[in-house]
């Protein structure tokens, strides 16, 4: 049972980085629709989300490296998993309540492949500033 438990410590660490990510993107994304026009929030969407997956990547390993075997590729899946959960969500609710896709199938793709290079930049920059402390 103590084993089983000693498994399992990484997994919340790793849903809280990718919970803040969503929600911190998700913020970000619906402040910026109020306040500029569409057309600018869908050209901020891409800065947002790659900040927010490098920013799930960097709090995971800065917060949690002493309990991950291997810090980086957690990252690397934080940053994936937090650009997954970001575009489906935005592809819910734009279809939801606009009724039409926010994010094409092409624009989602793109967002999914660079969330795992932004949360492997977050991941190694949280390494080299534990380095530095």
């Amino acid at each position: 049972m103590l084993e089983a438990a000693l498994h399992m410590r990484p997994i919340k660490p790793i849903t809280a980085s990718i919970a803040s990510g969503w929600a911190g993107s998700l913020i970000l994304v619906l402040f910026s629709a109020g306040l500029f026009s569409m057309n600018l929030t869908f050209k901020l969407i891409p800065v947002i989300l790659v900040f927010n997956c490098a920013m799930a990547g960097f709090m995971l390993v800065d917060k949690h490296s002493q309990w991950l075997k291997l810090p980086v590729p957690m990252a690397i899946l934080s940053g994936s998993l937090t650009a997954l959960a970001v575009v489906l969500t935005l592809i819910a609710i734009g279809f939801a309540y606009l009724g039409w896709l926010v994010i094409g199938p092409v624009d989602g793709l793109m967002f999914v492949c660079v969330g795992p290079l932004a949360g492997w930049l977050g991941g190694k920059l949280a390494l080299k500033a534990k380095t530095l402390r």
